[in-house]
């Protein structure tokens, strides 16, 4: 059977792509615990070994590296994760697809769908099975009620499963459960019972009422003009026929949500207001009675206050678009062409006043919007990790201070993490050995992507070759957007290494050891980044990979300052890396003997310029006026980096060149000792002098007295 799982799970990848990703994550009614689905696919890592050592053709090169070993069968496991605490229990493992849990309604159980196939003798392409529901209300308390038991579930439709959640009713006795299948559709389950009492063929995202008496779910229509359309339907709890509400907007994708009465219905549509040729993307109140639209706010407008992430892009700002509908709005001009959205998630808080929207419009870049829906304004827009990673499934907590999200990553799809939404603090949720280490592998290939693109712009000289993907201290210095980025995913990353590893963590010791040598280094913890360099440089068995070390040792000694050692290395590896090959070449003079240039000696040259004194103070400069702390980054001056460049230590207090040496002489009221440290720059002496009067031996001009130390 494994093996039929193997080749099962190759053909699953490119479907969980899509349905993973976008599974949902599940808030406890008390906001203490967070539930959520993770599937672990078969596939290599996602940094290949020496990652940090770019490949570079050399004279002498050393044999390729190896591939990275593979991770072999996938696993689909339910997981509850205590919110602010390092603490994850499992609740179900399957080779099997499982589907997205619910809490129960007394919040101290969760309910699930598991597939489970009918023999161990998989088909590829065609497997047959069973879907149960589990609800599960201890670690080993189990009920298990078997609802459809003939399926045969292409690998497509196993992808989906994880996709799927099924919806208990406020007083507990039903269930709408999400069928599995080629065709949508509802199955209503009496739980006492265990049996199926209704199937509503072609319904999606099915939601019960507060009171319990109606369910809402979706169908998609095809209309006359082969166009599709969501129309929301409200079925009784007599389970008798359905009801379309009639609505003249265009529902987009996100799940509708009931009011907290129980009367209408929150949704986010495409609309086109009086005065405007084009359309827009609203929060719309539909009420059941057939009753007018009401639109509750615009997710187009900018943000209150701006962005406070600067990480993140405002979108595009529509003509005529504002910040809510309780102020008039002037039309707009026609556009050519009307928004088109991708994709939409809506998430509300348990008082359905704090609101998290990800509106996803073509050609714009990913942010979550974060609303008050009873002021009508957006709070902020931001994106909680950086915009180079595609997140979603946003989940906002009962409280509204905080929002859970996923994170696309290769091999494992649909990583978990929650964000604060007023300090933008991160923390990822690694409940296993797997998921961390995708999580490291990750936030690790992101930044090596920025520093791909880093182009030094303080030094003024031309970019060549490093030894490392590492830059120098000197290089990144400064108020530099991305320095931000690197050193807030280094610190996220850092914060998940802190924690203690997982039981079933099998990493290696020193893949371990390079990750946290990068992230220190980007974090500008040097003494930190120099006891992992000494285990990372343990393992290097040839001479260029000695070499490429020294060089990450070398900058290493120029982020703590002792530039001194750091030149001595930097001759030391020019040396080392000094052309010894030639050739005899033929020209018209005869022939002549040229030398062949190794590439290694650019890795000596490139550290000879950033330790340059002109480099050095250049940089220095940017660092005087501090860096902003818009995105939670503290203010942060590697300790000791400039101390070696004119003998001194820095000063945080304030210098004056022309300050009075004597108390008397700065008149009343002055005091010399608060300005403390001897004067940057000396007095000049006086160029020309008085010429001397008749009579009169010429005046000799004096040097001015010696600054106090």
């Amino acid at each position: 059977m494994l093996s039929s799982l193997i080749g099962l799970s190759r053909v699953l990848a490119s479907s969980l792509l899509a349905t993973s990703f976008a599974a949902p994550l599940e808030w406890s009614p008390n906001g203490q615990w967070l539930a959520f689905t993770i599937t672990d696919l078969e596939s290599t890592s996602i940094l290949r070994d020496g990652w940090l050592l770019p490949q570079v053709e050399l004279v002498s090169s050393a044999p390729a590296a190896a591939a990275a070993p593979s991770r072999v069968g996938a696993k689909h496991r339910v997981w509850a994760s205590k919110f602010g605490a390092n603490e994850s229990v499992l609740i179900e493992e399957s080779r099997w697809p499982l589907s997205s849990p619910t809490w129960g309604v007394d919040g101290r159980s969760l309910i699930f769908g598991r597939f489970v196939p009918v023999s161990d003798d998989a088909d590829q392409t065609l497997v047959r099975g069973r879907y149960e529901v589990v609800v599960q209300s201890g670690l080993d308390q189990k009920k298990v009620i078997v609802v459809l038991p003939e399926l045969d579930l292409e690998a497509e439709q196993l992808a989906a499963i994880i996709g799927l959640k099924p919806e208990i009713s406020p007083d507990g006795r039903y269930l709408a459960l999400p069928r599995p299948g080629k065709s949508a559709g509802v199955v209503m389950v009496r739980l006492d019972q265990g049996a199926v009492v209704k199937t509503i063929d072609g319904a999606r995202h099915p939601s019960w009422a507060p009171n319990g008496l109606r369910l809402l779910f979706v169908q998609e229509l095809e209309g006359r003009t082969g166009e599709s359309a969501r129309v929301v339907n409200i079925l009784n709890r007599d389970l008798g026929s359905a009801r379309p509400l009639k609505t003249n907007v265009a529902l987009l994708d996100a799940p509708p949500i009931w009011s907290l009465d129980g009367q209408s219905i929150l949704a986010v549509a495409q609309t086109t207001r009086a005065g405007m040729h084009h359309t827009q993307v609203d929060l719309v109140r539909i009420g059941l009675d057939s009753g007018p639209i009401l639109p509750v706010m615009n997710f187009e407008g900018p943000p209150m206050g701006g962005p406070r992430n600067r990480n993140a892009r405002l979108p595009m700002r529509r003509p005529g678009a504002g910040p809510g509908f309780g102020q008039a709005i002037p039309p707009g001009p026609a556009l050519a062409a009307d928004l088109v959205v991708a994709k939409s998630t809506l998430s509300l808080d348990r008082e359905q006043e704090q609101c998290v929207a990800m509106i996803e419009i073509d050609g714009q870049e990913q942010s979550m919007r974060w609303c008050n829906i009873r002021t009508q304004r957006s709070a902020k827009l931001f994106h909680p990790l950086d915009l180079t990673l595609k997140i979603g499934a946003p989940s906002i907590s009962p409280d509204g201070q905080t929002v859970a999200f996923r994170v696309e990553a290769p091999g494992m799809l649909g990583l978990p993490a929650y964000c604060d939404m007023a300090t933008e603090a991160v923390t990822l949720i690694a409940p296993d050995g797997p998921t961390q280490r995708v999580w490291l592998e990750l936030l690790a290939s992101c930044s090596a992507d920025i520093l791909k693109t880093w182009s030094p712009q303080a030094l003024g000289v031309k970019s060549v070759a490093r030894a490392t993907i590492l830059p120098s201290p000197v290089e990144i210095a400064g108020n530099n957007p991305r320095q931000i980025r690197l050193r807030r995913l280094a610190k996220i990353a850092n914060g998940l290494l802190n924690q203690p590893a997982p039981a079933d963590a099998h990493d290696e010791p020193t893949s371990q050891a390079e990750l946290r040598l990068f992230f220190d280094y980007l974090r500008g913890d040097y003494s930190a980044a120099d006891a992992r360099l000494a285990a990372v440089e343990a393992r290097a068995i040839d001479p260029e990979t000695r070499l490429r070390w020294l060089c990450l040792r070398a900058q290493i000694l120029i982020g703590q300052g002792e530039l001194e050692r750091a030149r001595g290395l930097v001759d030391y590896i020019a040396r080392a890396t000094r052309p010894q090959s030639y050739e005899i070449e033929d020209t018209p003079l005869g022939p002549v003997m040229a030398t062949i240039p190794n590439p290694a000696s650019d890795w000596s040259n490139d550290l000879a310029q950033t330790l340059h004194d002109g480099a050095l103070r250049r940089s220095r400069s940017q660092l005087v006026g501090g860096m902003a702390d818009g995105e939670g980054i503290e203010n942060f001056t590697p300790p000791g980096v400039w101390e070696g460049l004119d003998g001194r230590v820095l000063d945080a207090r304030p210098q004056f060149p022309f300050v009075p040496n004597e108390q008397g002489d700065a008149g009343e009221g002055f005091d010399a000792a608060r300005f403390g440290g001897r004067m940057l720059v000396t007095p000049p002496r006086p160029r020309f002098t008085e010429p001397p009067m008749p009579n009169e031996p010429p005046v000799q001009p004096t040097a001015p007295p010696a600054p106090r130390l």
